[in-house]
């Protein structure tokens, strides 16, 4: 999160400027404001314009800046530098998401890297590595990366492991197993099984749907819409087209909204905020503190 990335982004600042320039192409720049009322605050920069971080550009400069603190943490060490990332794939776009492992391996070349993902894409894009498919039961397989060089190569190892004939031309492996009726004793974690819970739960819903977008997000609403052949780049361009991405980007705080009302903490604060996403989201209020006091105002005060 943001927390981590304050402490210690300006630490490495001109190398992270470096690598995300030459990764997703964009000038990133991290300002710091001071405030005699509200304090010290961070404003981030994209191509010199005031922006928000999304949820992939934030999973991929934690990564650049964890690797780049491990890297000089571990200077003086004689040992083998082994790095273990789970779910590299998560939040990335399915363009990041076949860059992202050559581009670390290249960056940071004095490193071992473990890493799980459910992504073809990544397992297609692993040069020089070694794959190990957990089938079950405690049965793996130890496979040469190179083997594997297109998602079509990486679909052939689950056509082996479920001993089927076709699968879903879903690029992402949760996204396959959630479309399969798989054991219930395969040895799937508690966060893959939330996971291919949420996707089942999302494929009869609108995956368009701003509203569906903002609940659950883009990575089980666009694997839901591969299964269904719908096309991903229309939810990837919907949700990245929110206003807002989670509560805490709605533009007023909770003290403000007792302030206006005069009334103390309770639960109605939950019911105002739900409504702020809801009209937020439908487009039916700006996402502006001025305009969000005068709806409050107009609507809850003397009415609650």
């Amino acid at each position: 999160g943001m927390g981590f990335i304050e402490d210690i982004y300006f630490n490495f600042e001109d190398e992270i400027k470096e690598m995300i320039y030459e990764f997703l192409n964009i000038k990133l720049e991290i300002v710091i404001e001071e405030n005699q009322y509200t304090g010290r605050s961070y404003k981030l920069k994209i191509n010199n314009e005031i922006d928000k971080l999304s949820s992939g550009y934030q999973a991929i400069i934690r990564i650049f800046l964890e690797l780049c603190f491990f890297r000089e943490v571990t200077k003086n060490s004689t040992g083998n530098k082994v790095v273990v990332i789970d779910e590299i794939n998560e939040f990335l776009s399915t363009r990041n998401e076949e860059r992202i492992l050559p581009f670390i391996m290249n960056k940071f070349s004095n490193m071992k890297f473990i890493i799980t993902t459910h992504s073809a894409d990544i397992i297609a894009s692993a040069v020089d590595f070694n794959i190990i498919v957990l089938a079950g039961n405690n049965q793996y397989e130890c496979l040469d990366g190179n083997d594997f060089t297109t998602v079509t190569d990486v679909r052939d190892i689950f056509n082996k492991i479920y001993n089927i004939d076709e699968i879903k031309l879903s690029t992402d492996l949760v996204g396959i197993w959630s479309s399969l009726n798989v054991s219930p004793n395969y040895p799937f974690t508690k966060a893959e099984k939330e996971l291919m819970d949420k996707i089942k739960e999302v494929v009869p819903l609108d995956n368009y749907d701003r509203r569906v977008l903002y609940k659950y997000g883009p990575y089980v609403n666009r694997v839901a819409a591969i299964n269904k052949g719908l096309d991903e780049s229309v939810v990837v361009n919907v949700y990245n087209s929110l206003p807002i991405k989670a509560k805490g980007d709605i533009n007023i705080s909770a003290k403000k909204i007792m302030e206006i009302l005069s009334m103390p903490p309770g639960k109605y604060l939950n019911k105002i905020y739900i409504d702020l996403e809801n009209k937020i989201i439908d487009g039916l209020l700006v996402n502006d503190s001025k305009n969000i006091e005068s709806y409050i105002i107009n609507n809850y005060r003397g009415k609650l």
